[in-house]
């Protein structure tokens, strides 16, 4: 709903951005909710021994700052110390340096994600 509010919405670009604006303040609200329970429970987001939830988040991260293009102001990721030490912990693994190569997502992917270079595969 926040990359392609039109599918949810319609055509109504008041009614995107309303849209995402209320989903924007979703995802910060959930985010808010995985920073309190990696502080309680940190050895499932240690990012050392990666589990599904830091697998996922990683991603997810990157999604957030990068897409929709012109509409990411919202996020900063140093509002979740927690999350963005698993982001920078989980980008430093020999898989994921050999991934963001493959994939040309520059050396962090995670934590200062920059557009996929090349573009290939990336979202629009």
């Amino acid at each position: 709903m926040i990359f392609y509010p039109d599918q949810y919405a319609g055509a109504d670009p008041g009614a995107q951005a309303r849209l995402r604006t209320h989903m924007q303040t979703e995802a910060a609200r959930h985010l808010d909710t995985l920073e309190t329970a990696a502080k309680a429970h940190p050895d499932l987001f240690s990012g050392t021994a990666p589990s599904v939830v830091g697998l996922y988040l990683g991603p997810a991260l990157r999604w957030l700052a990068l897409y929709p293009a012109g509409e990411t102001d919202w996020f900063d990721l140093a509002r979740w110390p927690v999350l963005q030490t698993l982001a920078q912990t989980i980008e430093s693994r020999a898989s994921a340096i050999a991934a963001a190569r493959a994939e040309g997502l520059g050396p962090a992917p995670f934590t200062a994600p920059a557009p996929a270079d090349p573009p290939e595969g990336a979202a629009l």
